[in-house]
């Protein structure tokens, strides 16, 4: 790291004394969908499998059920492409409140639905 740092400019957020804007956070809970309930029964399947040793870990794996849990409990349409967008899951909620946020800062929102940005996720699909 010493060798990079003389070749590289290197200004921490201390250094810039940027302004920040204060965050807020609040938790919301969705219930999950039909699909949503009937899959993770299947991770539960899935997991036992590779508990007892039923597959082979190149077939499936702790890691790879892990990872299809976590982008099942964000939208079902990571899970299964053809799924329809389902209004009560989290990213339509994660929308909604971008949407209302924005609108009593600007004081209108139908004029926020325009500067509406993509949202990404950590699974990596622009959703």
């Amino acid at each position: 790291m010493n060798v990079f740092k003389e070749v590289a400019d290197i200004q921490t957020a201390d250094m810039l004394q940027l302004p920040v804007p204060k965050a807020y956070f609040h938790n919301v809970s969705v219930p999950p969908s039909e699909f949503q309930r009937d899959m993770v029964a299947d991770l539960a399947r899935r997991a036992e499998q590779v508990r007892a040793k039923q597959v082979e870990p190149h077939e499936d794996n702790m890691l790879t059920i892990t990872n299809d849990g976590r982008k099942l409990a964000l939208d079902q349409r990571l899970a299964n492409a053809m799924l329809p967008d389902d209004e009560g899951s989290k990213v339509s909620a994660c929308a909604d409140n971008i949407l209302s946020a924005m609108g009593r800062q600007s004081g209108a929102a139908a004029r926020a639905v325009g500067l509406l940005r993509p949202i990404y996720s950590e699974a990596g699909r622009n959703l």
